[in-house]
């Protein structure tokens, strides 16, 4: 997949599964473009720390930006 090796060769370690880039990927691809946050699923929240918060938020608006611009580019539509 394109956007996680754009990802990995941009954040190197740091950056999210492959697994979850292309959830990412779907998810915005499918229309979905808040990255706030959704409903609590149940899982523990002890892995919740603002460190995590801003590194995810980052990488969420990261990810929005090159889903729209990938789109852009494979998208015959003219404006």
């Amino acid at each position: 997949m394109k956007i996680f090796q754009i990802l990995t060769e941009a954040y190197g370690d740091e950056t999210f599964s492959r697994a979850h880039v292309f959830e990412w990927y779907q998810t915005f691809s499918g229309g979905m473009y808040s990255v706030e946050d959704d409903e609590p699923t149940g899982n523990s929240r002890s892995a919740i720390t603002d460190r995590n918060i801003a590194k995810v938020r980052d990488m969420s608006r990261f990810l929005v930006t090159l889903v729209v611009k990938l789109l852009i580019n494979v998208t015959p539509l003219e404006y």
